[in-house]
């Protein structure tokens, strides 16, 4: 005869000798993070590198973003998409045995680069703090939101169709770097707007593109899995 359920809701230990049963979410996820830890560590080096660049020719003043700093903010995120979306089937099939789900790959690709520009963004933020500037935190959003647009684009530029010709996607790439650093220091250049609207602009168009890369890597997944 069962145990009746505790009156207070609370679930009871399972039997000894009895399996507990894992939830589905957790089995996919754990692949994911074997694929993320080494893409994760391989930016520190890159992200270290921007940022000692970023010191010597920026005082993280948001208002004094030039091109140079605004393309070097750009090639953190398009270099970042060059590697890892490069590498995208290669680390998807290999290093470890556990499948994944179509666009887990592509989704972990999106969730690394948040992590890398959020940490370029914070960065740059201390940095304008001890350097007294004005606004460290809207220089620091501002890079943080310059970087992940450029990266997630480039992301969704790898997930072209396998059909697609060879040089589509490092073209789409380049023409999405181009564009945010134009349109940044374009809205930049016109003191009527508020560094703070370009930077929630951006986040809006980053989270768009983030989802469009995930709907086209699970149909590239599903499509070569068939």
């Amino acid at each position: 005869m069962n145990d009746p359920a505790p009156k207070d809701g609370s679930s009871q230990a399972a039997p000894a000798g009895e399996e507990i049963e894992v939830p589905q979410w957790i089995n996919d996820l754990v692949p994911v993070a074997e694929r993320a830890r080494p893409v994760l560590l391989g930016e520190l080096v890159y992200l270290v590198m921007a940022l000692v660049l970023l010191a010597l020719i920026w005082d993280a003043d948001p208002l004094g973003l030039g091109l140079p700093q605004a393309i070097l903010l750009a090639l953190v995120g398009y270099a970042y998409a060059l590697r890892c979306g490069g590498a995208r089937r290669r680390l998807g099939q290999a290093d470890s045995p556990a499948p994944l789900r179509a666009g887990a790959y592509t989704t972990m690709l999106v969730l690394v680069a948040d992590l890398v520009c959020s940490a370029l963004g914070l960065a740059v933020w201390v940095m304008g703090a001890l350097r007294g500037s004005e606004h460290p935190l809207e220089a620091g959003a501002l890079a943080a939101a310059v970087a992940m647009t450029t990266a997630v684009a480039g992301v969704l530029a790898c997930e072209v169709p396998s059909t697609a010709p060879r040089w589509l996607a490092p073209a789409a790439q380049l023409a999405g770097l181009l564009a945010v650093v134009c349109l940044t220091l374009a809205v930049l250049s016109t003191q009527w707007i508020n560094p703070w609207w370009w930077v929630l602009a951006l986040a809006i168009v980053t989270d768009l593109l983030g989802l469009l890369a995930i709907r086209a890597g699970r149909r590239r997944d599903r499509g070569e899995c068939a």
